[in-house]
């Protein structure tokens, strides 16, 4: 009965497990749409959104393991989570993009408002 009530708790977990993983595959995929803004203000909401997806696919990674470990204790075939690697994957580019164009900003305003006389070339020319 004991076996039973955390099968089934472990199945129940998983749904809602799996849903949630639906939803970071979404706001991956919504990043597609964002590439049409350059403001400012929207690259740093976007990189925030960004960091915020990161964190939860780490989380999501170790809820991962820490059902395969159950699983395995109920003599369970592991449950994969291919959601995990593809939102990662649908990410990347759009990470790589935002990152980018914040650190342009961030580095076009020190670099205008800043002496010109202080700036070191090679270290502008890295920083592009």
């Amino acid at each position: 009965e004991h076996r039973q009530a955390a099968e089934k708790a472990l199945r129940d977990r998983i749904r809602d497990f799996e849903k949630r993983l639906d939803q970071y595959y979404q706001i991956a995929e919504s990043f597609q749409s964002k590439a049409d803004t350059m403001r400012s203000s929207d690259i740093k909401a976007n990189v925030a959104e960004l960091d915020e997806l990161r964190k939860n696919l780490l989380q999501a990674q170790e809820e991962a393991a820490r059902v395969a470990r159950e699983q395995a204790l109920l003599e369970k075939d592991p449950t994969s989570f291919p959601q995990i690697q593809q939102a990662e994957s649908v990410v990347e580019p759009f990470e790589k993009l935002w990152r980018t164009a914040d650190k342009f900003f961030v580095q076009t305003e020190a670099w205008i408002s800043g002496s010109f006389l202080q700036s070191k070339a090679e270290e502008v020319e890295e920083e592009l």
